[in-house]
């Protein structure tokens, strides 16, 4: 028998996890290394940054590889930078191009197997803005500032006619006055000096850290997206096994508008990890995610063909067609982050009342302790959108609220007195683009985006809230909606839940 105190499912953030122990590869990996692939796009929590730190953390030979922060920018910096001559979404492009070339660059230097001539030219430009070589890009920006460069007027010596074994006073730095030109003759030196036999990759992530659903940000985003492709354009065409991958969440991929935005999606890796309905429970992505994080801790090394899962969770099924993983995915928005949580709550409170295995009255407890994990997420995520996120959720809880219809919820936010920049009608469709709210239609169950980004959201069909955050409102009881009208019903008891929801419920089916 395992003792579930030693399985340690590891860490939620990327950066801190042994993802030598927890990495499940699906081929992510050697789609950006054979340059297939650009841009990383899934929700919070569906293993963006994984990808990035686990290449980093376990290179191959020949492959250089940095991961560079969007809070490493400063916006503010960055916005006295941009070209008002070009298109809002065009006016950061040659920003973004500057700061790739460089920190491409200094990935460059990494390699022994750049040419030596080559070599000191890399490093001619960038000490001219970058001394130490380690700066990140707010020290050098502000270093360009200093040396009072601009976007684009004015006209430079061109810099790769300079040879660079020259003295240092006698440089042609105080001759250069814009950043375009010194882009221009970094990046071609650097496509120049990349060794045909090696790979050099740039991750940039956290794009959402500063996320401010405005335009300018969204300009930002776009602008950083064509630089990308025109950097990465200029590798492919020399043949040089090099790339900057962007990774960003899908709901602002979604709200950037472009006109040949559809083109990038032949660049892209879209994290998908919905369960096949053709598939075994225990044949999908999600359960092989969590069961090779239990067998790491069992065995050392996780064997894909062994059911880990059933040797800490019970094999009877919850209720009569619920078995506990269905059970669990059923809290989750189908990311791996979320069904690691919900096992690694599990397991605390296995653990704290001294049982060997997860059974069904673990799983049960278990329900309010994840729960408020996953409130606490959809806070994080949607506080940018929606700053009054934490008080809609309050209000929910005291009204007892999880199914309603629009008409409800303007008559609590009436009684609240609580106000958001949105019309009711444009909150309910930014909760439901978030799938924290779900509707019935002419189906068995709810229907939420996640599982049906298809569908469209119609105000006017019967609402719900997703369960996992249903589980972190902490609601104990069960409601009756008919024709409109809300029916308090007894405190949950599994004798009496087939006649308060009806046995062919859904939530009937979840809560047995």
């Amino acid at each position: 028998m395992v003792d579930l105190k030693q399985i340690d499912m590891g860490k939620n953030d990327a950066k801190l996890d042994s993802l030598e122990k927890y990495f499940y590869d699906c081929g992510h990996i050697q789609e950006i290394k054979k340059q297939n692939k650009f841009f990383v796009i899934g929700r919070k929590g569906a293993g963006k940054s994984a990808i990035a730190c686990y290449a980093k953390k376990h290179i191959e030979e020949k492959m250089y590889v940095d991961i560079i922060s969007f809070r490493d920018i400063p916006t503010q910096l960055m916005e006295q930078f941009y070209d008002d001559r070009f298109t809002a979404s065009n006016k950061y492009v040659a920003l973004w191009n500057f700061i790739l070339s460089v920190e491409m660059s200094k990935i460059l230097l990494d390699s022994t197997k750049v040419e030596k001539g080559a070599r000191d030219k890399i490093k001619f430009f960038l000490e001219l803005i970058n001394p130490t070589l380690k700066e990140n890009p707010k020290d050098y920006l502000n270093n360009v500032k200093l040396l009072g460069w601009n976007v684009g007027a004015g006209v430079s010596t061109p810099l790769a006619s300079v040879n660079v074994g020259v003295k240092k006073e006698t440089q042609y730095a105080e001759k250069y006055v814009n950043v375009i030109d010194y882009t221009n003759d970094l990046t071609s030196e650097l496509v120049r000096a990349i060794p045909l036999e090696e790979n050099f990759h740039l991750f940039f992530d956290e794009l959402d850290d500063n996320y401010q659903d405005e335009e300018n940000y969204k300009n930002m985003i776009i602008a950083l997206f064509k630089a990308s492709m025109d950097l990465n354009s200029k590798f492919l065409n020399q043949e040089k096994k090099a790339s900057v991958v962007i990774l960003l969440r899908d709901d602002i991929y979604e709200k950037l508008a472009y006109a040949d935005k559809n083109k990038w999606r032949d660049f892209g890796i879209f994290l998908n990890w919905t369960p096949s309905k053709t598939r075994q429970w225990y044949e999908q992505e999600l359960f092989k995610i969590a069961n090779e994080r239990i067998g790491a801790s069992i065995d050392g090394v996780a064997q894909r063909e062994v059911n880990y899962w059933n040797k800490i969770f019970i094999t009877e099924n919850i209720s009569a067609d619920t078995n506990a993983f269905d059970f669990i995915i059923s809290r989750t928005f189908f990311r791996p982050r979320d069904i690691i949580q919900y096992v690694k709550s599990a397991l605390e409170v296995a653990v704290s009342q001294n049982k060997s295995i997860i059974d069904k009255y673990v799983i049960e407890e278990t329900d309010l302790k994840y729960g408020e994990w996953f409130k606490g997420e959809l806070v994080d995520e949607l506080f940018p959108v929606i700053p009054e996120i934490q008080e809609i959720f309050n209000v929910l809880k005291i009204n007892y609220k999880y199914v309603f219809f629009k008409k409800d919820i303007e008559n609590i936010f009436s009684r609240h007195k609580l106000t958001t920049k949105y019309s009711i009608s444009e909150l309910l469709q930014i909760l439901y683009d978030y799938s924290i709210v779900g509707q019935f239609m002419d189906t068995k169950y709810p229907v939420f985006k996640y599982r049906n980004p298809g569908i469209s959201l119609n105000e006017e069909n019967k609402l719900c809230l997703h369960y996992g955050l249903r589980c972190g409102l902490g609601f104990s009881f069960r409601k009756d909606y008919k024709k409109g009208k809300t029916k308090e019903s007894p405190k949950f008891d599994r004798k009496n839940v087939k006649q308060i929801l009806g046995k062919g419920s859904f939530f009937y089916k979840l809560s047995r």
